[in-house]
């Protein structure tokens, strides 16, 4: 115990003469003094300080602020924020609405979205996505879907089931994997008045007639199709506006069953015989179902567009994936980027008025 006070002592000796030497220049502030009283330390008197030395804090120009907006090109890239080919989704509260989609986060982590061109059209559709485990640069989501259309011809829905891995290689660019099965099913006699008169002019088969007849005899038609779907996608982000975005997608297994009922012969009128008496499964060729594209895609403060090119089995069918544009609004990182653009009109205002403006919390980016 009287070491330690001893201890104390020189070390209140030491501040003590340091404290009166600094306060007899002047020019420095000077250390709170101590004294010994009743075993405890106590201060005798408060430091003085020189005010005449002091910096102003740091002031930015008009022209300094300007290259300080927090515009797209200036803000760092946003490794989630692309949805449509990756196992993220909307944020919590964040809306999105596509020239073919709509879609809401309704929760973290999960969203639902529908088309609604589809809905307009009689074919009733959900779909939603569900995150649930990020393990380090591995992200992990399921997705399913499902459509119902009900017109006075044909009866017929669509059920999907899907899981997506994504994987951030390096900060900027990411890969994302997608294996997806698809289920078609319809029955009915579908209208042929638009084709009615290309079949003719082709083969002079009258289809029209030939429709009459077959529903006079009721004459049906069953169709049950299954699928499963590849799609291999990677995307390369340069801030939070540029990014490059490459997919490939390919069918590697289909099922493909048609039927007919009731007794009425079907026309061997361009394999149309063959097409409604089908039985095939099995794998598929890459070259019979395959697109790929590679686009650039312009992220802004509310909005997105997406353009490119590409190829495919089946003509322009990789624009799907080469073409959205979309209008996004809420969730948190929106929120934040709206607090910094605000904050930054605010202090260039400030400035424009005559005045100096200090770098503030929610400037800084």
């Amino acid at each position: 115990m009287q070491r330690l006070k001893r201890a104390v002592y020189m070390l209140w000796l030491i501040t003590l003469t340091v404290g009166m030497a600094l306060a007899e220049t002047g020019d420095q502030p000077s250390l709170t003094t101590t004294r010994w009283s009743n075993g405890k330390v106590q201060p005798v008197r408060p430091g003085r300080f020189d005010l005449s030395i002091a910096e102003r804090p740091q002031t930015y120009t008009i022209e300094q602020l300007d290259w300080l907006e927090p515009s797209g090109r200036q803000l760092p890239q946003r490794a989630y924020a692309h949805t449509d080919f990756t196992a993220y989704t909307l944020e919590w509260g964040e809306a999105e609405l596509g020239l073919t989609s709509v879609g809401v986060g309704i929760l973290p982590g999960l969203q639902v979205s529908t088309s609604a061109p589809l809905d307009a059209l009689g074919v009733f559709n959900g779909s939603a996505k569900l995150h649930f485990a990020r393990i380090g640069p591995i992200d992990l989501a399921v997705q399913g879907s499902y459509a119902t259309f009900n017109q006075p011809e044909i009866v017929g829905s669509y059920t999907s089931a899907a899981s997506v891995v994504s994987a951030r290689l390096l900060s900027p660019w990411s890969v994302h994997l997608t294996t997806q099965y698809t289920s078609v099913g319809a029955h009915g006699l579908p209208n042929t008045a638009t084709i009615a008169p290309i079949v003719g002019s082709l083969t002079g088969f009258d289809l029209n007639a030939w429709h009459t007849s077959a529903q006079n005899a009721d004459f049906n038609i069953a169709i049950n199709a299954e699928v499963v779907r590849i799609q291999l996608a990677s995307d390369i982000r340069f801030n939070r506006r540029d990014s490059l975005i490459f997919q490939a997608e390919n069918f590697i297994w289909g099922s493909i069953k048609t039927d007919t009922s009731g007794d009425f012969a079907v026309p061997d009128v361009m394999g149309l015989d063959e097409a409604l008496s089908m039985d095939v499964t099995g794998p598929l060729s890459p070259a019979q179902f395959y697109a790929a594209s590679i686009a650039w895609q312009w992220d802004w403060n509310r909005s997105h567009l997406r353009l490119g090119l590409g190829v495919s089995s089946t003509p322009g069918a990789w624009a799907f994936q080469s073409t959205e544009y979309a209008v996004r609004f809420g969730g948190k990182s929106r929120r934040y980027e709206r607090q910094l653009r605000t904050a930054w009109r605010k202090n260039r205002r400030n400035i424009r008025q005559g005045g100096d403006t200090e770098p503030v919390a929610s400037m800084r980016y």
